[in-house]
């Protein structure tokens, strides 16, 4: 009977929903030597908190109060050249680009200029035909607008 009673006690335990005095009554059964065989690491697991109930830790870290100097001028070094670092970048990005950009303005400048000037019309032909082809293209779409709106003075007259 008295099994049932730690297995339902345990139960209730692990739920948390025991009171004080279970809990205390767990404690002094997991204490005793004659503990069932089934329940042996929950004996274990009470002894522990039993031992280390009554512990107190003691704080073994090094801690410093006051920051030195020779710390304050080791990080503003650093941050110093991480500064430098990032203005570098940043001025060789900008650098970068310029050039870029210049090279695209000189290639821009010598596009469209033909010494023939025969060459000149027939490319200018084709340009205008492909300008021609597309303005079509684009006025197919809007002839469905025209048929909208005969459609919507039909239907709405004043």
């Amino acid at each position: 009977m008295e099994l049932e009673t730690i297995k339902t006690l345990l139960e209730k335990y692990f739920e948390g929903e025991t009171s004080v005095a279970e809990e205390k009554q767990l404690r002094n059964y997991f204490s005793n030597p004659d503990c069932a065989p089934e329940l042996e690491p929950y004996k274990q697991m009470f002894g522990y908190f039993e031992s280390e109930k009554d512990s107190v830790w003691e704080s073994t870290l090094p801690y410093e109060t006051k920051a030195t100097a020779k710390t304050f001028f080791s990080l503003s070094k650093i941050g110093i050249a991480a500064s430098l670092i990032f203005f570098a970048g940043v001025l060789s990005f900008f650098i970068i680009t310029n050039q870029e950009k210049q090279k695209n303005t000189i290639a821009s400048t010598d596009l469209g200029t033909f010494d023939n000037p025969e060459e000149a019309f027939l490319e200018t032909q084709k340009a205008l035909a492909l300008v021609s082809q597309k303005l079509n293209q684009g006025l197919e779409g809007v002839t469905y607008i025209n048929e909208y709106q005969k459609t919507t003075t039909l239907i709405f007259k004043n």
